[in-house]
């Protein structure tokens, strides 16, 4: 990740030094979901958070030397800090500029799942460029940026109202709704609380590549689970009416019915030896 800090002149009081002596410190920090956060110093209240925090608060004019910078940076994230005195009008002090490295596997990962015949979607609370420039780095098939947590629900309700069965993948508070919404939720293991809570799958982990993965073992799990019924089903089917009209001896019918057990045991013990990234589970 990539930062940079535009500094602006402040009306702020010198601030005091913090037990660490490196940074101050705020009370009353307050998150605002799908905006940033808000805190208070020294009678001052600090925002930092996107440009709808900002005009939440009536701040709409971008001073020319950020509009600068963010146009120098279309692929970045711009997270605005501002001050909103107990008097007087409110006023941008800087900008912060993200820029997410694309996870190593990523586009791997999304290159496996369109393998499967998945569609692949973005959603993303970033702004537009900079979400379609990690669409571009990965493959993703459709983005929608700008995104708030309700809309990302939303958006996956649209696709579910169309018949479409939805995955949702997320690790961040601000994923919970979609997750909640989904078909299948599936959370990181290195994500936020409320969305492992949410998500139906919990991945042990960060890596992108145990998406692709956790959705070839459930095909191989479901395809396991019909051949198992279509073994208990044959024995049986067969062996008992043949052994009723004693056309067949019981005991060999038995005998039938504890080979029916033995063979979906067998198969099902088939999974434990599967490997990671094994491809035959992807057409299923």
């Amino acid at each position: 990740m990539r930062e940079g800090v535009v500094p602006f002149e402040s009306n702020l009081p010198a601030p005091p030094p913090s037990r660490s002596g490196l940074f101050p410190l705020a009370a009353g920090i307050t998150e605002i979901p799908g905006h940033g956060v808000e805190a208070r110093f020294e009678g001052f209240r600090i925002l930092a958070g996107n440009a709808a925090l900002l005009a939440k608060h009536g701040l709409t004019d971008i001073p020319a030397e950020l509009a600068a910078r963010l146009a120098a940076h279309p692929e970045a994230t711009p997270v605005f800090v501002a001050q909103v005195p107990a008097e007087g009008l409110a006023r941008v002090l800087g900008v912060i500029l993200l820029s997410d490295a694309v996870k190593p596997g990523a586009a791997e990962a999304v290159a496996r799942l369109r393998r499967m015949g998945l569609k692949t979607v973005l959603l993303t609370g970033d702004r537009e460029e900079a979400a379609q420039a990690v669409a571009r780095a990965t493959g993703v098939d459709e983005v929608h940026a700008g995104v708030k947590p309700g809309g990302k629900r939303e958006v996956v309700a649209a696709f579910q109202r169309r018949g479409l069965r939805v995955a949702m993948v997320g690790d961040g508070v601000n994923d919970a709704p979609a997750l909640a919404q989904a078909d299948l939720g599936i959370a990181m293991g290195s994500g936020a609380d409320a969305a492992k809570e949410t998500g139906a799958i919990v991945l042990v982990g960060d890596s992108p590549l145990l998406v692709p993965e956790a959705v070839a073992l459930a095909r191989a799990a479901r395809r396991c689970i019909r051949q198992n019924l279509f073994l208990a089903f044959a024995y049986n089917v067969l062996a008992i009416p043949l052994a009723a009209f004693g056309l067949l001896n019981p005991m060999v019918a038995a005998a039938c019915m504890a080979l029916s057990d033995i063979s979906v045991v067998g198969n099902a013990l088939r999974l434990s030896g599967r490997k990671p990234g094994q491809t035959d589970a992807e057409g299923g």
